[in-house]
């Protein structure tokens, strides 16, 4: 998503989920398929989309996380990955592991909150 040629749709749609009140999460997969081949030689590509990504996830107050699989391209992806880390994004592999990092979250903070509602 939004490493093709119109780049603002990528705004366009976090800003759509960012601002919609039954959204509680947001998960951006990147491809990792054709495009993601050309982050090899043109690394530039990816760290123009990690940093539109990035700027967007230091403005949302809701849980933010990327999913780059591995795919046939594990070495390529796992440049895309630090890069993306190296910009504070949290990534993980699949939606799977992803979804229950936020269930893990989300389950400790209902507990907390509920624990300190009783003190």
């Amino acid at each position: 998503m939004g490493g093709g040629v119109n780049s603002g749709n990528l705004a366009r749609i976090l800003n759509i989920l960012d601002h919609d009140p039954v959204i509680d999460a947001i998960v951006l997969e990147v491809g990792t398929g054709l495009r993601a081949q050309r982050w090899a030689t043109h690394e530039d590509e990816l760290t123009g989309l990690l940093d539109r990504v990035a700027e967007f996830n230091r403005n949302t107050f809701k849980p933010f996380c990327v999913i780059l699989h591995p795919a046939h391209l594990e070495t390529i992806v796992a440049r895309a990955k630090q890069l993306a880390r190296e910009r504070g994004l949290v990534v993980f592999d699949s939606f799977e592991r992803s979804a229950a990092a936020l269930r893990l979250a989300y389950d400790y903070w209902s507990r907390r909150a509920a624990r300190e509602t009783r003190t």
